[in-house]
């Protein structure tokens, strides 16, 4: 399995975000990286928002790069700052929000400038006390915009590669699988049993999901043995 999360990031995220830079190296450093948190299977990384240490949960699954938690975090400074709504999965109304502009995000000392980041200023969302540990925010697809990046869940790093110094005959003794991407966001291919009978899926690849899979009910006929879980709070409130 770790083997297998290890080469699924390398050649996972080649792709391209128009409008926002990706991390750039300056020098000739074949890779950066750092120590990442584990905690119930998601991935605490430490970053810089103009300049200001914080802790994000990566996650595969979220388009845009989210601010929340900001109690200890208020010398933040947020550039271009507009007040919006927000709304999402969940059961209350929309909260409201900012959506900040020209902000520069630091990771292992490389930096992604002209980065958009949507602040939710509701104190009920978040992370924090679930977790057991500070959780600032939530960092996806522009993290990996036209970066090779590795998770290695064994070693618990999280690594950036030098396009321009990367080797192919790294990956040879990995698999490879097809990913498709829609609306930034990487799927793959599945096929799943229940009840003896074989289904065809369609699955989104989501480090920000703790469980190991879900399947929605939609073209699926569920047991009568299931159960009600509580799976988070969304933008709009509990899930």
């Amino acid at each position: 399995m770790k083997l297998f999360f290890k080469l699924f990031f390398i050649l996972f995220f080649i792709f391209s975000i128009y409008g926002q830079d990706g991390f750039v190296f300056k020098n000739n450093h074949k890779k950066v990286g750092v120590d990442f948190k584990l905690v119930n299977n998601l991935v605490i990384i430490p970053l810089k928002i103009n300049g200001l240490e914080m802790n994000f949960l990566l996650d595969t699954g979220v388009e845009e790069t989210i601010l929340f938690s900001l109690e200890d975090k208020k010398e933040i400074e947020l550039k271009n700052a507009q007040r919006i709504m927000l709304s999402g999965i969940g059961i209350d109304a929309a909260i409201p929000g900012l959506k900040s502009t020209g902000n520069t995000i630091t990771f292992a000392g490389l930096k992604a400038e002209h980065q958009t980041i949507i602040v939710v200023l509701d104190e009920n969302f978040n992370f924090s006390s679930n977790l057991g540990i500070p959780v600032n925010g939530i960092i996806g697809t522009h993290f990996f915009k036209n970066s090779l990046v590795e998770i290695n869940y064994g070693a618990q790093k999280v690594f950036i590669h030098n396009k321009k110094n990367f080797r192919q005959v790294k990956l040879r003794n990995y698999t490879k699988l097809k990913i498709n991407f829609e609306n930034n966001k990487p799927y793959i291919e599945g096929e799943v049993i229940i009840n003896n009978q074989n289904y065809n899926t369609k699955l989104l690849i989501d480090t920000g999901n703790s469980d190991a899979i879900w399947l929605f009910e939609n073209k699926i006929k569920i047991s009568d043995k299931n159960f009600d879980d509580y799976l988070g709070r969304g933008f709009g409130g509990e899930i």
